[in-house]
């Protein structure tokens, strides 16, 4: 029998790839979200987001990416540096003119000041002579090394009586919050701050049951399929990290299926019992 015939469902339910109708937003990742967005908009400057890994930094980034530069608003250039590890500080601005699009095989390989010079410039046309919102977003900040705090400190000093003409919002890690301490000249240029903590119980069970009624197609029944003592199981295993739930309920629905299908008398509300077999399989 087809996986979706058998549970009533439209489309995969937690499946990783990010499909936006499957996003799930707790109370902190929209409160994130609508302060990175407002922060961008009003020109702040930098903005920092750290949580632990499968908290929902990279969820946040897309969907601002996806909220910023939506529906043909070219007001906002976007760029995304996903890796940051260079290996010195003219690396890291070559990096930054090439996601940007500027530079000329002609200037062969430009020094420091010339890369500067020239995203200066890139700043003043784009942020000044067109009033466009120029955003630099860099995910796994904390491989940022110490040389690249001092270049974007450098970069942020670009700004006019009422704007800063660069933003940059870094995602990272916890330990990039004892780099912050250890540099003074960069902390005191984070005008936003926000930290991303594991969901909480009910937020759990939110998240899963939002994600069952998007893919149901009877969406009031999806909250009936998980027992109450399977959910706090779910919680309890994965730490309320939205990652590692969508990781288990991919494989107590894959479980779910596998025993519906030999035995379609088996159907029913998942249990707790099922939630620890898969425990076992995904997390020892």
């Amino acid at each position: 029998m087809n996986y979706y015939q058998l549970l009533d469902l439209q489309r995969e339910p937690f499946a990783n790839s990010p499909d936006p109708r499957l996003l799930y937003l707790s109370e902190q990742h929209h409160d994130c979200l609508q302060q990175l967005e407002l922060a961008v908009r009003l020109r702040r400057g930098l903005g920092v987001v750290l949580g632990e890994v499968g908290t929902g930094k990279t969820t946040i980034c897309r969907r601002l990416i996806r909220n910023l530069g939506g529906e043909g608003d070219r007001r906002t250039i976007i760029r995304l540096i996903l890796d940051p590890d260079f290996h010195s500080r003219r690396d890291f601005l070559a990096a930054i003119v090439r996601a940007f699009g500027l530079g000329d095989d002609e200037l062969g390989e430009p020094v420091e000041r010339e890369l500067k010079e020239l995203f200066y410039n890139f700043l003043l046309e784009e942020s000044v002579g067109r009033d466009r919102n120029v955003l630099l977003i860099i995910d796994e900040g904390q491989k940022l090394p110490d040389f690249c705090l001092e270049a974007l400190r450098e970069l942020l000093n670009y700004e006019t009586n009422d704007r800063k003409l660069v933003q940059v919002l870094i995602f990272a890690q916890e330990e990039f919050r004892a780099r912050i301490r250890r540099h003074n000249y960069f902390r005191d240029r984070i005008a936003l701050f926000m930290h991303l903590r594991p969901l909480g119980f009910r937020e759990t069970r939110a998240l899963i049951n939002f994600r069952l009624r998007q893919s149901h197609r009877r969406p009031a029944a999806a909250d009936e399929l998980f027992t109450l003592p399977a959910m706090w199981l779910i919680y309890r295993h994965t730490g309320g990290y939205p990652r590692r739930i969508i990781m288990l309920c991919s494989q107590i629905m894959l479980a779910y299926l596998v025993r519906c299908s030999h035995d379609p008398a088996a159907a029913g509300k998942i249990t707790a019992s099922l939630v620890r077999s898969c425990v076992r399989r995904v997390f020892n």
